[in-house]
């Protein structure tokens, strides 16, 4: 969530990733995935891009070189460098699919046990 968007009143942060138990500084009123019993993994954040699938393996090939090139530029790095507990990390379609089955796999029951599921209305 955007910080910006919390402290404005507009969004309550309900839970903070955090190997402790109480959230810092000013998340100091949600609750974490250590203090529920959660373990830290795999509650992390990814951003990327995602292609199409029709999208040619050529043009996607550019697409990822394109961006990996921009990502080391001092810009971006400097501001990764800036977000507490931020790191930048270049993955392949290949390692993406697999952490995303990985998390799927851990977090779908925990949400069904929590009653948070989509077709759990």
């Amino acid at each position: 969530m955007a910080r910006s968007h919390e402290q404005a009143g507009k969004v309550t942060a309900l839970l903070v990733v955090s190997k402790e138990a109480t959230a810092p500084g000013d998340w100091s009123n949600a609750v974490t995935t250590t203090g529920i019993g959660l373990p830290d993994e795999p509650w992390v954040s990814y951003r990327g891009f995602i292609a199409a699938p029709e999208v040619s393996q050529a043009h996607k090939d550019w697409l990822f070189e394109l961006f990996k090139k921009a990502g080391e530029q001092p810009a971006p790095k400097e501001r990764i460098a800036n977000l507490p507990g931020a790191q930048s990390v270049v993955l392949n379609g290949e390692e993406i699919s697999k952490i995303v089955a990985d998390a799927y796999a851990f977090a779908e029951p925990v949400i069904r046990d929590l009653g948070l599921a989509y077709d759990q209305k």
